[in-house]
């Protein structure tokens, strides 16, 4: 079996429950709406179109974590899975091939989070394809986190755990309210964290300043390879375990 082939088998996993993909969309354009509502009748600045679309389309890549740790502590909990790390393909192959269709599910999104903001009077403008692709290495390590859950736990703690890591991404990645509200010391650790990074990147894009970009971006990238590395590392032992 090879990446390609296995990374289809678990977007058929993932299609196979429309229900939950609906959610997983729905959600997020849910809170848009809902936010961006208050934001044009109290004129709170983090609830501005500009900045919450961008911030609402990296805070729902917290759900696919999710989803990626599920659908992994699922199949480890199978004899599938056993089956597939007897054959040729590697451990970061493997893992590669859940990535690319949740990579993709968090691009799809990002854009029903822009499509909806255009209609909440978000201005169309060619720096919101920059920002889906500014949105790819968010994806990864977000990705990357939920694979590294399934690797280290079963089914029923993946749960758990990522309900966690959406409780805790919602307070320090900004991305409806200002960090600064979280005094001095808490705030400049939450800005060095991945989910505020990825939250910068995407509001610089979605902004057209591409000087403000970089900075972001590459640590998002960096975080993005080491949780990634990570969860195959820990993959690996497991399953040697």
């Amino acid at each position: 079996m090879n990446v390609l082939a296995f990374a289809g088998r678990n977007l058929k996993e993932l299609v196979r429950d429309p229900a939950a993909l609906l959610i997983l969309v729905v959600l997020p354009v849910g809170l848009l709406l809902m936010l961006g509502t208050i934001g044009r009748n109290v004129r709170i600045t983090a609830f501005e179109i500009e900045s919450l679309a961008p911030g609402l389309a990296v805070f729902s890549l917290a759900f696919v974590a999710m989803f990626a740790g599920t659908l992994l502590a699922g199949d480890r909990a199978s004899s599938f899975l056993s089956r597939v790390t007897a054959s040729p393909l590697t451990t970061t192959g493997l893992l590669v091939a859940y990535a690319v269709p949740l990579v993709g599910l968090g691009l799809v999104q990002g854009v029903a989070c822009f499509v909806t903001a255009l209609f909440m009077g978000l201005a169309p403008s060619v720096n919101l394809l920059l920002a889906l692709v500014v949105l790819v290495p968010a994806a990864v390590m977000f990705v990357g986190i939920g694979l590294l859950l399934g690797s280290a736990l079963t089914a029923s703690q993946v749960g758990a755990a990522a309900s966690g890591l959406i409780t805790f991404a919602t307070f320090v990645g900004g991305y409806w309210m200002d960090l600064a509200v979280l005094g001095d010391g808490f705030a400049a650790v939450a800005r060095a964290l991945p989910f505020a990074l990825a939250a910068e990147a995407a509001r610089a894009a979605a902004a057209g300043d591409v000087a403000g970009i970089g900075v972001p971006l590459a640590g998002c990238v960096g975080y993005a390879v080491a949780t990634f590395a990570l969860a195959v590392v820990v993959f690996r032992r497991r399953s040697r375990a």
